[in-house]
């Protein structure tokens, strides 16, 4: 698949790191990968198009996550709490992430472009609270919006669908859809011929005919950091394309 260079957005605030070394226990690792992706389905005779419209419809618009976060970088883990209100319709999201005793450390909305702090625990000792906020926001933003590219080059084989969605002035996206049903497996932001970041969704939970990915890895490659996702549960509504 051919690579196309492009400009990519600013370097984002460490989502969640700094908050997770002030707040909560931190032990040396090795980071490994935490989940196992099963044996993929032969894909449908379905069109692209029609695969993906069909799981679109499956995705919340309107939602709210609780999720353990595990954080890693540089040999080093840490964990914590979040509860996230998404709306992928206005790009707005809200925040609230505690210590593992449940108590609150930080609280944040906005989107992916700028965001505001509500509430930072003094331990944080944050330089600049808001754009903490849009850093962790921003990559909140990049698990789970853009899901389904309006725009692409096509190719497949037996049991992948891959796409790549040039966007101008920004990152070029690939996506890697599979599995039976046929869902989002993989993205990937590519800058200047390298990735910039990836998300893998390794397994999805249903909840009223909804679905969100609860086993996911989001890896930062530019700035070296990995955030392993559990989602715990999830609420939500008005599902549609976006």
């Amino acid at each position: 698949m051919k690579v196309i260079k492009c400009r990519f957005d600013p370097m984002p605030v460490f989502a969640l790191g700094m908050a997770v070394f002030a707040v909560c226990c931190l032990t040396g690792c090795a980071t490994v990968e935490p989940f196992k992706r099963e044996s993929l389905a032969p894909l449908p005779n379905s069109s692209t198009a029609e695969i993906l419209t069909a799981w679109s419809k499956q995705q919340p618009v309107n939602f709210s996550a609780t999720s353990g976060i595990v954080f890693h970088w540089r040999n080093r883990k840490m964990s914590t709490l979040c509860v996230a209100a998404v709306n992928r319709e206005t790009g707005q999201i809200s925040v609230v992430g505690m210590n593992l005793m449940g108590v609150k450390i930080f609280e944040a909305t906005g989107n992916e472009y700028q965001a505001k702090m509500l509430f930072a625990a003094m331990k944080l000792n944050l330089e600049d609270p808001d754009a903490f906020a849009t850093g962790m926001i921003r990559d909140i933003a990049r698990i789970y919006f853009d899901n389904v590219p309006r725009h692409y080059v096509e190719q497949r084989t037996a049991d992948l669908i891959h796409l790549c969605a040039a966007n101008p002035g920004k990152a070029t996206m690939q996506y890697k859809f599979g599995g039976s049903p046929v869902r989002l497996l993989e993205k990937q932001a590519v800058e200047d011929g390298s990735v910039s970041w990836r998300v893998r969704y390794f397994k999805y939970k249903s909840s009223d005919k909804l679905e969100l990915p609860y086993a996911i890895v989001y890896d930062n490659l530019k700035h070296d950091y990995r955030l392993v996702i559990r989602l715990k549960k999830f609420a939500g509504s008005n599902a549609g394309e976006f």
